[in-house]
């Protein structure tokens, strides 16, 4: 018997963690902050401000503040338009042309060391564009999932496993694999030339934009 088809959305979400995954490694590479991984920043903070370190502050507050305006961005698109099947297009272009700037960013500077203004201009747009893209997708078949962090994804896959619940880990695992996949990708990539290959999360996700588009 062939295997169950993917549901949409799931395979939607994804695509998404994909994505995530990749950009949040060459970010991370590049500026030593991450712009998905809020979690990992409120730490990086902590340490910052433990050691009266600017440099080590700085950094992870900036991309906080950043992913908390396009929190506060993707909810006005949200009110502007309610029915998600309208929503989620915006959302992934705004996303893809923030992507893509990055990209170009990282292409002009080349692959030293960043200086101040392209780290920042990394970090902030990088950030906003990830806090959009978290509203595209928030459940999956009645699953609360995450495609820009994972530590919530990981509790519920517990609680999944403890409960047997095969629907939930149906969702949250495969998410959290893809997630971890998209990261080795952009560490790979990373250790070669990321410029070019920065390119590929704002195309997959204009490509995505355009299908949902046309499918409304």
């Amino acid at each position: 018997m062939p295997p169950p088809p993917i549901p949409g959305r799931l395979r939607l979400a994804l695509v998404l963690v994909l994505v995530t995954g990749f950009v949040d490694a060459l970010a991370f590479a590049r500026t030593g902050t991450f712009v998905a991984n809020m979690t990992g920043n409120t730490v990086l903070l902590g340490i910052g401000i433990g050691d009266w370190s600017a440099a080590g502050a700085v950094p992870p507050l900036v991309a906080i503040a950043a992913f908390l305006a396009g929190s506060v961005l993707a909810a006005a698109v949200r009110r502007a338009r309610p029915r998600p099947v309208a929503a989620r297009p915006v959302l992934l272009a705004a996303e893809a042309a923030l992507l893509a700037v990055t990209a170009l960013i990282v292409l002009v500077a080349g692959t030293g060391t960043p200086v101040r203004a392209d780290r920042y201009s990394v970090i902030v747009l990088g950030s906003v564009a990830m806090a959009l893209q978290t509203d595209v997708v928030r459940r999956v078949g009645g699953v609360a999932v995450s495609t820009t962090f994972d530590t919530g994804m990981i509790a519920s896959l517990g609680a999944a496993i403890a409960h047997r619940s095969r629907a939930v880990a149906a969702v949250v695992g495969p998410v959290i694999a893809v997630y971890v996949a998209g990261a080795a990708l952009g560490g790979l990539a990373a250790r070669t030339d990321p410029r070019l290959l920065a390119l590929a999360a704002p195309a997959v996700l204009a490509v995505l934009a355009a299908l949902l588009l046309r499918r409304r």
